[in-house]
């Protein structure tokens, strides 16, 4: 169906040659490089001084089960299958719920506490993610922290 010819040896492909910055444009990006940092320093403080007063969401009490179920999947190598039909929570992967039952069994904190602040440092690092993609692909002056 496929076919799979052999690589032409006379091709040779050449990399995109990088634009040169001016001494402006380096200027602008480390003043958006260092907001960028103010910003995200202010929301982390932010975070990290207020997830313990977040009330529950209506479904807390699921993602909070199904995060244990998740564990024990694990913790049992696969033979305790119970998250595997958990509600229908199956069906959006429970990377996040095991993480914070995780942190939960490390960390001082509350069931719910730990799970804000694990969503707090979900959204810090979500952020500094898309920035410097943004960055990458549209300029330093759209995202930051490239």
């Amino acid at each position: 169906m496929f076919d799979r010819a052999e690589p032409d040896p006379t091709h040779v492909a050449f990399a995109t040659p990088i634009a040169s910055s001016s001494s402006n444009e380096i200027g602008t990006s480390r003043v958006f490089d260092r907001l960028a940092v103010v910003v995200i320093a202010v929301v982390g403080v932010a975070l990290a001084s207020t997830f313990r007063d977040y009330g529950l969401s209506w479904d807390d009490y699921a993602h909070a089960e199904y995060g244990d179920l998740l564990l024990e999947l694990y913790a049992s190598g696969f033979r305790d299958q119970r998250a595997l039909s958990w509600i229908n929570l199956y069906y959006y992967g429970g990377g996040f719920d095991l993480l914070a039952a995780l942190a939960a069994k490390i960390l001082p904190f509350t069931l719910f506490e730990t799970r804000r602040l694990i969503g707090a440092a979900v959204g810090i690092l979500g952020s500094l993610s898309h920035g410097g993609s943004a960055g990458a692909w549209a300029g330093r002056s759209l995202g930051s922290l490239r």
